[in-house]
């Protein structure tokens, strides 16, 4: 007789310790046996069974990596159904190792602005460098480009501060200008002197749901622009590439509408005056779970205006 257990998968301590969630899986089709105990109460305890609402499937991407979606139903014993949501669970049997050729593309940028502005959406390509094991992305806002390399060792993308091309615009009489541009990071320290460096570095790496986020151990959480002529122009922390759809290969313009406050100084201003210290999320969830407490956004961080008269594109 053939087992009960042939294609039973358990995920343990899912919703609570102790309470599991069981699905069978042929190859084709997956199946998740009726009213499962979470271990967690709304009102009420709750139990979990398949939806017939949202589909339930598996996908394989190129990198090997199974993506399973369970289309879950939450109820009361007696039935009544307190939610349906689609659960996402990634899995691999080999450790997944990435290529310089994987990163090249079309993303979404994405951060949480360091200086009071609203919070990045920029579209950016990369694409490779000059020179071995480096990679060029366009696309950043004041950025004509930005080097980045890239360790065959642990597949980590890096971004180091650099001297950025300058950048190009035209002042309210139409004539042409241009501005220094150097690239900083922000560090994550209680230290207001150690929080803007011209050494430490952004680390990326890619999740199994192929976004590139900041590797856990990152020196840098975030960047800044930098112009000596200026002052701080732009910087984000909280840092994510999304990658884009092929169609989407478009880089848009740089965002020139952005006041810039023009500075007295001949170098960039100490920390302490510039930025007050930035609260970032670096844990990340595997499980989109509809039941746990999620991560708070990072907190912006409020530019202290540094004296001078505002340059106006």
């Amino acid at each position: 007789a053939e087992s009960q257990y042939k294609n039973l998968y358990y995920l343990p301590d899912l919703y609570y310790e102790g309470y599991g969630l069981a699905f069978y899986y042929d190859g084709e089709k997956i199946t998740i046996p009726a009213n499962q105990p979470t271990g967690t109460s709304f009102k009420k305890p709750l139990y979990v069974s398949q939806s017939s609402a949202i589909p339930s499937g598996v996908e394989t991407t190129a990198k090997g990596i199974k993506i399973y979606t369970l289309g879950l139903k939450f109820h009361h014993e007696g039935g009544t159904v307190v939610g349906e949501f689609a659960e996402t669970f990634y899995y691999s049997e080999d450790l997944v190792s990435y290529a310089i050729a994987d990163y090249h593309g079309s993303y979404t940028l994405t951060g949480a602005s360091l200086l009071g502005y609203p919070d990045a959406e920029m579209s950016v390509t990369i694409t490779s460098g000059a020179e071995e094991n480096t990679l060029l992305i366009r696309g950043i806002d004041y950025a004509d480009s930005v080097k980045a390399t890239f360790d065959p060792a642990t597949s980590f993308l890096s971004i180091a501060p650099q001297v950025l091309p300058n950048f190009v615009y035209e002042d309210r009489n139409g004539q042409e200008q241009e501005l220094d541009i150097t690239l900083l990071t922000y560090v994550d320290t209680e230290n207001e002197d150690e929080q803007i460096s011209d050494t430490a570095s952004l680390d990326f790496t890619f999740t199994m749901s192929g976004l590139l986020v900041l590797a856990p151990a990152s020196e840098a959480v975030g960047y800044l622009l930098y112009s000596a002529a200026a002052g701080y122009m732009d910087g984000y922390v909280d840092l994510s590439l999304t990658p884009a759809p092929q169609a989407a290969l478009k880089v848009a313009p740089k965002a020139a509408a952005k006041a810039v406050q023009q500075s007295g100084v001949a170098s960039r201003p100490p920390v302490a005056k510039a930025l007050s210290k930035a609260a970032v999320v670096k844990k990340q969830k595997c499980s989109q779970n509809n039941f746990a407490v999620q991560s708070k956004a990072s907190a912006k961080v409020k530019q202290k205006r540094a004296a001078g008269q505002p340059l106006i594109f």
